[in-house]
């Protein structure tokens, strides 16, 4: 009797995980490919990127700029404004300003303001120029990101329109924009490459106003500890978006990256499960009990 309340539970918990999945695919763009992630020790990709290391901390972040030989990053906070102090180094304010890398790390501190701190490193090498871009979150008050996204920062940018909310993330199966511009201009046609860790290699193409309608790929591993795998330790992975652009004899490649979570659906169709295994359980619990009464009863006969 046990084990055939357990079979049903796992089978109600694969309809749910099904429905949830099936729901979310129709949203996927046509053409996408996604390819598994190759079992060998190498990066996850070769393209220049901003990579946090620390733990999380709540006023301080340290991260690694890879794949890129820049000698500093500019931040810039919410507010975005204000010319940029060329060849100044600080700790940390509520003015764009410029942060020294020492062996390609670099530790970031708001300042009065939070919310969303945007952080690029350029380096130009050989005709080519090679930009990375990242954000990272602070929880203290602070403005709306608005103007520090609408401010001109490189040549060529890949801007989110627009960031996740405070609480919010990119997940599996959401669409979210993207503008793509060369030198504050709107870059129609463009092409936009979506690369993860777990391997996905997906590419959008920009409308006419230089916006890319990106989808996150449903690449996530399904978590080994149930539905209660740890709400403090959110599974998340990689994602990285390239753009290129040739223009007066100088290649262009500038690149954004941050990570995503499992889609919400997800989550709800493992709980859902965990409920109805539990459920199965208490109501096998009588029929165990009848059961053990009756074969009590006709060794007492």
């Amino acid at each position: 009797m046990v084990a055939r309340v357990m079979l049903a539970g796992c089978m109600l918990l694969a309809v749910a995980d099904g429905v949830a999945y099936g729901g979310e695919g129709h949203g996927q763009h046509a053409g996408q490919t996604h390819q598994p992630a190759a079992d060998v020790a190498q990066p996850w990709t070769t393209y220049p990127l901003i990579e946090e290391t620390s733990a999380s901390m709540r006023n301080r972040a340290v991260f690694d700029v890879r794949n890129l030989p820049a000698l500093s990053v500019q931040v810039y906070p919410p507010t975005g404004q204000g010319k940029f102090p060329e060849r100044f180094a600080v700790q940390g304010g509520d003015a764009p300003y410029e942060s020294l890398l020492q062996n390609g790390r670099f530790a970031l501190t708001p300042g009065r303001k939070g919310n969303y701190h945007w952080i690029t490193a350029r380096a130009e090498v050989d005709g080519e120029v090679r930009v990375a871009s990242s954000v990272r979150y602070f929880s203290n008050p602070g403005p709306a990101p608005t103007a520090m996204l609408a401010q001109p920062k490189h040549e060529l940018e890949i801007v989110p329109m627009p960031l996740p909310r405070e609480h919010w993330h990119y997940r599996e199966g959401e669409s979210w924009k993207f503008l793509v511009r060369f030198q504050g201009s709107p870059q129609a046609g463009a092409t936009l490459r979506l690369i993860t860790e777990q391997g996905s290699r997906v590419q959008f193409v920009a409308d006419r106003n230089g916006v890319a309608e990106v989808t996150i790929p449903q690449d996530l591993p399904l978590p080994t500890g149930g539905a209660n795998a740890g709400h403090h330790t959110r599974q998340k992975a990689r994602f990285v978006l390239v753009t290129s652009h040739d223009k007066a004899q100088k290649h262009y490649v500038t690149t954004f990256n941050y990570h995503y979570i499992p889609s919400a659906m997800r989550d709800r169709s493992l709980m859902a499960g965990t409920i109805f295994m539990l459920l199965g359980g208490l109501l096998a619990t009588p029929l165990l009990r009848r059961t053990g009464r009756g074969k009590k009863e006709k060794l007492n006969a």
